[in-house]
């Protein structure tokens, strides 16, 4: 999509026109956030994680939409080519012509904001973690940005999460649950819900159709790692 081409069905409840209208819409309320929250009254360690959180999502968002409409990130060509525009402030004028920020410029952004965020967040956000950025969450985020740039930084952010939450999903006993006896529906249910941290701001529908295209395993690596089934 990197093409910018029009060759695709519009109006899709996935598809590349409401990903951009949605992480845009998300990058403006968090830059609303952000020009707001040093004047708002309150806890100050309060503020100070809503903050960091602020800026993880505007650098998260962004990440996602330079991945989706954007060449794959190259460092020896990355400052010539085209990436989006990032976004640091909300519009103050009814029709605002933007730029497209080349990759360079685009990574450098997500990068800055997220560590900025890093820094201030907090680790408990609320009751439903999984709906908002924790430490272990950035963590997770900057070692997903790090893989497309720098291996070393990727597994030391990696390392991070995973000091603080080591536990990995057992997507075979969650296999044999419910496909076992034909409970999709089930599967799909406990897959998205917000008990279970597996993905980072997760859209029930695409993870679903994602893990149900890629994400079973062959009979022949069952048996490898289980032996007896």
């Amino acid at each position: 999509m990197y093409l910018w081409s029009d060759q695709y069905i519009l109006n899709l409840p996935v598809g590349p026109e409401f990903a951009w209208d949605h992480y845009y819409h998300s990058i403006y309320v968090s830059n609303v956030v952000l020009e707001g929250i040093d004047d708002a009254t309150g806890d100050e360690s309060f503020k100070m994680n809503i903050k960091g959180e602020a800026l993880l999502v505007r650098a998260y968002c962004h990440f996602m939409l330079v991945n989706l409409f954007a060449r794959q990130y190259d460092a020896s060509t990355a400052d010539q080519d085209l990436g989006i525009a990032y976004m640091v402030a909300t519009e103050k004028e009814g029709i605002v012509h933007y730029k497209r920020d080349n990759l360079a410029y685009v990574y450098g952004q997500v990068e800055k904001d997220a560590l900025r965020g890093i820094q201030l967040i907090g680790n408990d956000n609320s009751d439903f973690a999984k709906y908002h950025f924790t430490k272990e969450a950035a963590y997770a985020f900057m070692s997903r940005y790090y893989l497309f740039t720098g291996i070393g930084e990727c597994i030391l952010y990696s390392d991070s999460a995973l000091r603080i939450k080591s536990t990995v999903r057992n997507l075979i006993e969650d296999y044999h649950t419910y496909f076992d006896i034909n409970d999709f529906e089930g599967f799909q249910n406990d897959y998205c819900s917000s008990g279970k941290e597996n993905v980072l701001l997760m859209n029930k529908t695409l993870e679903w159709n994602s893990f149900a295209l890629t994400g079973f395993y062959a009979n022949e690596f069952l048996g490898e790692f289980l032996s007896g089934i």
